[in-house]
Formats: structure tokens, sequence, C-alpha cells
């Protein structure tokens, strides 16, 4: 039995209610925090048709953008990303402390088999060398990466000197962090894309949740991908489905409340 997925989706108006670019920094890296605590593997930012104001068009980018940073091991930020404006206040944020954001620096701490991000500093017809936040960078034998391209490596380590093969995240069993997508289009086209997941919508309209009600929710993302999908602060799920003519309780599986007497 394969374990399922678990997706939420935000709308591009998630930031409408932050007045500068702190407070949207701050309230990112809140959803970033609660994302890496409940091992969610995707993050969907939607927005409700084709057109979007000049504001929202900003604000889709900056919340990939500055979840992206986030997600991204410390000790490749700098390597990675250049300095932007968009940045300015990631630095208040406190870390995911996922898997991939591994607090050890030292070789002779390193185990062997473990799993390690990392950015490829150079590269030619012989191998590669990749930065993965140790002492030194790391040489593999596989050649012509492009430079800056990360890579995840499953470290082999025999008489404390260190190897890596490259692996495919879908391979690793821990959880490692989340990716995040785009979507532009109608809410109904959205839908649609994700019919096969069991989408759970939230709102103070729909039924509180309790604990059997958790249960059966972690059963269910034992077998199926589930799409948690979020409202706006100024409009729930059900007034934006109404605004765009559709019926929420057509498209979702089970609409809750996670706050009851909100």
């Amino acid at each position: 039995m394969q374990k399922g997925n678990l997706s939420i989706a935000i709308p591009c108006t998630v930031l409408e209610d932050c007045s500068d670019l702190r407070s949207k920094t701050q309230k990112l890296g809140q959803i970033a925090r609660a994302c890496a605590i409940f091992k969610v593997k995707q993050i969907i930012i939607y927005s409700f048709n084709k057109k979007l104001s000049e504001r929202f068009s900003r604000d889709i980018e900056l919340i990939k953008e500055i979840l992206e940073y986030l997600n991204c091991p410390q000790y490749l930020r700098k390597l990675i990303y250049p300095k932007l404006p968009i940045f300015r206040y990631v630095g208040i944020l406190p870390p995911l402390r996922t898997p991939n954001h591994p607090l050890v620096k030292e070789i002779a701490n390193i185990k062997a088999e473990s799993n390690r991000e990392g950015a490829v500093l150079s590269s030619n017809d012989q191998g590669s060398e990749v930065e993965i936040g140790l002492e030194k960078p790391i040489y593999i034998n596989i050649p012509n990466l492009p430079i800056k391209k990360r890579v995840i490596l499953r470290l082999k380590k025999k008489n404390n000197i260190l190897s890596g093969v490259l692996i495919e995240k879908v391979k690793i069993k821990e959880y490692w962090g989340y990716d995040v997508q785009i979507f532009k289009d109608s809410i109904r086209d959205f839908m649609k894309k994700f019919s096969k997941y069991q989408i759970i919508a939230t709102s103070k309209k729909g039924s509180p949740i309790k604990k059997s009600d958790i249960k059966f929710f972690h059963a269910l993302g034992e077998i199926k991908d589930i799409l948690i999908i979020f409202g706006s602060p100024s409009l729930g799920l059900f007034e934006i489905f109404k605004k765009y003519g559709l019926n929420l309780e057509n498209w979702a599986n089970f609409v809750v409340n996670i706050a009851p007497q909100q």
C-alpha cells in the first residue's frame, strides 16, 4: 500500500491583510513552518481567474519565491539566491528544521547512507564538485552538471572520506520539504486538475473537526493524495466558489471547520 501525499492550496490573495513586506514575510514564514510540521509535500498557490490585479500578480510571485527560499537549506541560500529586495526580512524567520536542513557540519559526524542536498560548484568531463554544507565540498564522479544545479546526494563514507551518488527526491523515505506550484487559471479549472485528490475544503461554515475526523483523515492519507484548500482573509471558500458560479460542496469531498468558534 503506497502512502499518499499531503498538499495544500492557498489563494494568491493570502497576503491581502498584510500592509508591508515585513508582515508578508512573517506570514509566509508561519505557513512554511506549519507545512514543515505537518509534512506537506506540495504548496499550490491558486488564483480565482486568469486576470489578476497588479498587486496580486506581484504577491503570487513573492509567495512562491519566499516559500522556496525557506525550503532551501541555509548553507545553500547565498549560493542559489541573489540578493533581492523581496528577501530583506527572511533573516527574522525561524528555520524549518526538516531533514533536508541538516545541522551537522563536520565530516567526521556524517553517517554513511545519509542524504544531503547540494549545489554544483564546478563540473567537467571527469566529475563535479558539490557544496553540501560541510567543511569542504564533495567530489562526485558525475561529469558535466550545470553550475548551481541543486542535487540530492546519498553519501558514502570510507576511511572518513566522503563520496556520493545522485538520488531522486521521490526515492527518499524521510520528509524532504515541499514543492511550490503556481496555478494561474480559473477556480473551475483548478478543481478539475486536482479532481483525483481527496479534497478537504476549510470553512467556518463547515462541520467542526473532531478527534475522530483527524484519525479518519490520517488513515485516508495513507492511501490517497489529499489536498486541503484554504480561502482568503476576506473571502471564504463558499463565497469564492459562489462568486464564480460554483457550489463548493459539489467539488470538495469534505468541508470542515478547523477552528470552531472563530
